[in-house]
């Protein structure tokens, strides 16, 4: 910050550059100052300028040749005015210069003031917008907080019921296999129960070859005996016939079970089960009664 300067400084700083043969400027003084404002060193320039006749008088006098003649002492001092004039015109002239350009700078700085005042208001301007825009931006991140809390808690909601479609879809599969293995058993048993009467129908058809044979070698009496046995031997053959009947359609029934059970398991497995209220029953197997024994062809022959 420049120091203030006194009116003695200026005008010994003015007087030192007319000395040297310089115009006292108001760059110059304060160049040869190395201090003070524009407008101080204009002021006392002012002051200095109607006190440099008297100053520049008195050192005409004591600059005075002694004994001169007074024809040269006046020619002298018309010189002297003479130049005293026209360095005062040219002095004017250049403070007459130097306020226009001072006045030029205090017209740029007052721009440059209403400038800085503009965008001093302008920032405010601009610092309210965006500190609105910061309490927008924040009311968003807690709605998007708020948002986000609400996702969780649904995802949350939709693994539980995953896993609980996930559990009952695991049930209902091992009921399935309960009741496919149970059809498979049902099916073994009866491909057994099929497999021991063909093997009784073989065993009684060779017991009636063999009595046949047999009936054969005895007398004519046995042949009657035969024929009865023939006509047992038919009936058994019939109802052995319908007994497969129905052990082919019961196996039918349980084939075409399985093929239902595989269908639903298929179908529970495309779409997501909804929660039951109540665990379904197990569908049980048909139980059909068993077959009833037919009675051996031996039984009917006579003892002998």
């Amino acid at each position: 910050m420049a120091r203030g300067i006194t009116e003695k400084e200026v005008h010994h700083a003015a007087d030192a550059l007319l000395g040297a043969g310089e115009r006292p400027t108001v760059e110059r003084v304060r160049g040869f100052l190395g201090t003070g404002s524009p407008n101080t060193v204009v002021r006392h320039l002012e002051s200095w300028w109607p006190s440099l006749g008297e100053r520049l008088q008195a050192k005409r006098g004591s600059a005075a040749v002694p004994h001169a003649p007074s024809v040269v002492t006046d020619l002298a001092s018309q010189l002297w005015e003479s130049a005293l004039a026209s360095a005062r015109a040219v002095v004017e002239a250049e403070l007459a210069s130097d306020r226009a350009q001072l006045s030029l700078e205090q017209d740029a700085l007052g721009e440059e003031s209403a400038a800085l005042r503009a965008a001093a208001e302008q920032a405010r301007i601009d610092a309210g917008l965006a500190q609105t825009a910061l309490h927008a931006a924040e009311r968003r991140l807690c709605d998007v907080g708020a948002l986000v809390e609400q996702l969780k808690a649904t995802i949350s909601s939709l693994q539980t019921q995953r896993n609980t479609a996930v559990e009952q879809a695991s049930q209902h599969q091992a009921a399935l296999a309960e009741h496919l293995a149970h059809l498979q058993r049902r099916d073994d048993e009866l491909v057994q129960e099929r497999r021991r009467q063909a093997d009784y129908i073989r065993s009684v058809e060779e017991r009636a070859h063999a009595e046949v044979d047999r009936g054969r070698q005895e007398s004519v009496a046995l042949r009657k005996q035969l024929e009865a046995l023939r006509r047992a031997s038919q009936a058994s053959e019939t109802a052995a016939a319908e007994k497969q009947t129905l052990l082919t359609q019961a196996l039918a029934e349980a084939k075409q079970d399985a093929a239902v059970a595989r269908s639903a398991l298929q179908a529970l497995r495309a779409k997501p089960a909804p929660a039951p209220k109540s665990r379904r029953k197990r569908t049980q197997p048909v139980s059909r009664p068993p077959a009833k024994p037919k009675k051996s062809r031996a039984a009917k022959l006579p003892k002998g």
